[in-house]
């Protein structure tokens, strides 16, 4: 009696189709997760990399993106449950994950990194390390891309210290509600979905995020005030389980790594457009974009001035190397 394969095989010759290669494997298909709306920037990005992806692989290695988080997914849960293989790739906010891994919380640490040029230098620096510990949590970091310096949206003016008191806002990790704490600000550190939630309802009445958020969160529809302190310029990670990314042919992960190498410096170019553009948004509808005064730039500064040493303290050598490293490349 022929067993399935060999019935297979006849069936095959029988119908003159081509017979699939003895180990071949089947059409790679991924859902990439991000909590992030289809319109903004970090999903039109990657879905160009998606398309090169598709591209470079012959077809073979499909991804889909899935805006909105329309896997189930919040923003400081992500990196985990990619880690986990809930998810084959995802796109994350690595300050959100400090949780698991300290040394993410590096991106967010207050006027560490005021530029983009900064960042860079940080980023080439940081790299090496996060991505050793992306690997302790089972994934590949593909690309990374920065997002908009962090400013305060509030309902009223926020000139002076006195001002921050009254505020009750949303901050996205640690490092930002140390910060407002210190500053006396009240902090309720959220996933930005449902900071919006909270403002639309008044139990929020401000929230720091970039610039872009804000015209993601339609936010001028709940504040009046943007006030630009760029108190840090995060990032986000687009990572992949090494679970699935090993389970790719060789030659796609290397192409694959190369697509995403090449587009990395592009996706940057892209965020810095979307600060300017984002920010004519926000005029347009009304907001009134204001930049600190210098009394409440002292402020933030001297509120700032331990805290990379309580981080250094927190995370041990390496982030205290990595600072050093960082502060001698940029001057600081």
């Amino acid at each position: 009696m022929l067993n399935r394969r060999a019935l297979l095989g006849l069936l095959v010759a029988g119908l003159g189709l081509p017979a699939m290669p003895s180990g071949a494997s089947a059409q790679t298909k991924w859902d990439l997760s991000t909590v992030w709306p289809p319109e903004n920037f970090h999903v039109r990005n990657a879905v160009k990399f998606a398309a090169k992806v598709k591209e470079v692989t012959n077809g073979e290695v499909e991804i889909t993106v899935r805006p909105g988080g329309a896997l189930g997914l919040k923003g400081p849960e992500t990196m985990a449950a990619l880690g986990r293989g809930v998810v084959p790739i995802a796109d994350y906010v690595p300050i959100q994950s400090v949780g698991e891994a300290p040394l993410m919380g590096i991106g967010s640490l207050p006027f560490l990194a005021q530029t983009y040029e900064n960042l860079k230098t940080l980023d080439k620096i940081v790299r090496p390390q996060l991505d050793a510990a992306a690997a302790k949590f089972n994934h590949k970091i593909l690309y990374v891309v920065p997002w908009q310096g962090h400013g305060i949206y509030s309902k009223d003016p926020v000139r002076s210290v006195e001002d921050l008191k009254r505020l009750k806002l949303r901050t996205a990790d640690k490092n930002g509600t140390d910060l407002f704490r210190r500053l006396g600000a009240n902090p309720v550190q959220l996933p930005w979905s449902e900071a919006v939630t909270l403002l639309a309802s008044g139990a929020l009445n401000s929230m720091t995020t970039s610039s872009a958020t804000g015209v993601d969160s339609k936010v001028w529809e709940f504040t009046k005030h943007f006030t630009r302190i760029a108190w840090m310029i995060p990032t986000d990670h687009v990572g992949v389980n090494l679970d699935a990314w090993n389970k790719l042919k060789p030659e796609h992960r290397a192409a694959i790594e190369k697509v995403a190498k090449d587009l990395e410096p592009e996706f940057w170019d892209v965020a810095m457009q979307e600060d300017r553009t984002a920010q004519e948004q926000l005029v347009v509808h009304g907001m009134v974009i204001a930049d600190p005064t210098p009394e409440l730039q002292a402020e933030f500064r001297q509120a700032s001035e331990s805290m990379w040493i309580d981080f250094e303290k927190r995370v041990g050598p390496i982030a205290a190397d990595v600072i050093k490293q960082y502060r001698q490349a940029a001057g600081k």
